[in-house]
C-alpha cells in the first residue's frame, strides 16, 4: 500500500490515468482566492511518489471532481463554483 500526501491540503476527488501510472488529485487548498481558500490538482507520478505537475485552477473554492479523457492526454477539473477546468497533461498548460 502507498500513501501520497497533498501538498498543501485535503484530497477530494481522484482519478487514475490511462496507464494507471499517474493519479489526478483534486483539494482545496490557500492559493490566494480572497476567501482564503482555492482549489488545485496535484497529478502523480504513483510508481516514484512524486507530484509532477499543480494546477490551480482560477477562481475555484476547491476541487471536487478530476476526470481524465479517454486518451489520457486531457484531464477535466470541476470546482464548488460550477466551473470546469480542461488541462493538457502533456504540456500542463490549459
Amino acid at each position: 500500500m502507498a500513501t501520497l500526501r497533498n501538498p498543501e491540503s485535503s484530497a477530494r476527488g481522484v482519478a487514475f490515468g490511462l496507464s494507471a501510472r499517474m493519479l489526478a488529485v483534486g483539494s482545496i487548498n490557500n492559493n490566494g482566492n480572497a476567501s482564503g481558500t482555492g482549489g488545485s490538482t496535484y497529478v502523480w507520478d504513483i510508481a516514484a511518489k512524486k507530484v509532477t505537475a499543480a494546477l490551480t485552477d482560477p477562481g475555484s473554492e476547491g476541487v471536487y471532481y478530476v476526470a481524465f479523457a479517454p486518451g489520457g492526454t486531457t484531464l477535466a477539473a470541476a470546482d464548488s463554483n460550477g466551473s470546469a477546468y480542461l488541462r493538457k497533461i502533456a504540456s500542463h498548460t490549459s
